[in-house]
């Protein structure tokens, strides 16, 4: 092999090379933003789920609040203490509250699934205590209603609060 093609060949390996690293280059930057994007996704993904579980928690509050203020009644109710209007008065309508912390529509599909059928059963069986406070049901009867309620408000408290943890992972 004579010079000339020698230094052709050392000039093609060149090319070769820098085309080939800049192949390389270009993939490696390409699958780069790629993870960037994926990262980023995520990292909003997780956010919308805390947020949704912020308003889920925050929506348990004013039901944890009012089964409170039954559980207390509830001997008072049972030992005719309290009056059909003091029970109105102290025994909370909560669909108004709940109303205006509902979650927006976008966030509603953040949640773990079945939560909000859940929450609106945690809802639902508070009305029926409710009712049945008002009709001055025996206090067996209501005090084992609002304990069952309290355990099942107490646990979905338990799973929102595991599910935002877990958003951080």
């Amino acid at each position: 092999m004579d010079a000339a093609t020698l230094a052709l060949v050392v000039a093609g390996i060149g090319i070769v090379g820098t085309l080939l690293g800049t192949a390389a280059g270009a993939v490696l930057g390409m699958w780069s933003d790629r993870q960037k994007w994926k990262r980023e996704r995520l990292a909003k993904r997780r956010e919308h789920e805390r947020e949704a579980l912020q308003f889920a928690l925050k929506w348990l509050d004013p039901i944890d609040s009012a089964l409170m203020r039954v559980t207390l009644l509830i001997p008072r109710i049972a030992a005719g203490q309290v009056d059909r209007d003091e029970m109105y008065q102290k025994i909370p309508n909560l669909m108004g509250t709940l109303a205006a912390l509902d979650l927006p529509p976008h966030l509603q599909v953040m949640l773990p699934e079945g939560t909000y059928r859940k929450g609106l059963s945690i809802l639902h069986e508070f009305g029926e205590l409710t009712a049945m406070a008002k009709l001055a049901s025996p206090y067996e009867d209501l005090a084992s209603m609002a304990e069952a309620l309290q355990s099942k408000a107490d646990a979905q408290r338990h799973d929102l609060t595991a599910a935002y943890r877990k958003t951080f992972e």
